[in-house]
């Protein structure tokens, strides 16, 4: 809660819709759990392996369990970051602000600040972001909502890293 804060300070937004904007962010993720009840499951048999690796060589996060842990994060921060962005000006009149203090914060450069995320993996979570919501934007744009939503009945359905960046290869496969 502190980050978000003194984000909301720096770029002088409404704190109720900052809060809102965030907490709509995470109940997507409460959504995506629910209407997909084997991703836990999912998640856990990606991420043992990881945890079980003795040295950097028996993981990727590009192959095997870790390219499918990576892709469907990729997919569900992508998608919660679209739902936040979709949300209704009407629910948070100060939502065109938001989307722009968050897109300048990520715009910004700085070597220490480019060195932390880097050392800390949040350099990927930040690509997540952007690969993810392309994703969900491609996907929709050409199946819909009904379409997108055939990601949460299967695991068989959740994207591959390839097709995150190709979403009309996902739709083709899945629908």
């Amino acid at each position: 809660a502190p980050n978000i804060v003194a984000f909301g300070r720096a770029y002088d937004l409404v704190p109720g819709d900052l809060a809102l904007w965030v907490c709509v962010h995470e109940l997507t993720h409460a959504a995506q759990f629910a209407q997909a009840p084997w991703l836990r499951d999912y998640v856990i048999s990606r991420v043992t392996p990881l945890l079980n690796a003795t040295d950097s060589s028996d993981f990727s996060l590009e192959e095997g369990p870790g390219g499918e842990l990576t892709a469907l994060m990729s997919l569900l921060e992508g998608h919660a970051e679209y739902v936040m962005n979709d949300v209704s000006r009407q629910m948070i009149p100060s939502l065109t602000k938001l989307k722009g203090a968050m897109t300048t914060r990520r715009a910004e450069t700085n070597p220490l600040k480019t060195l932390v995320y880097k050392l800390t993996g949040m350099d990927l979570k930040m690509a997540q972001y952007a690969t993810g919501n392309a994703f969900v934007r491609g996907v929709i744009a050409e199946a819909g909502t009904e379409g997108f939503n055939q990601i949460w009945a299967d695991p068989l359905n959740a994207p591959s890293l390839a097709e995150l960046s190709a979403p009309l290869s996902w739709v083709h496969r899945v629908l």
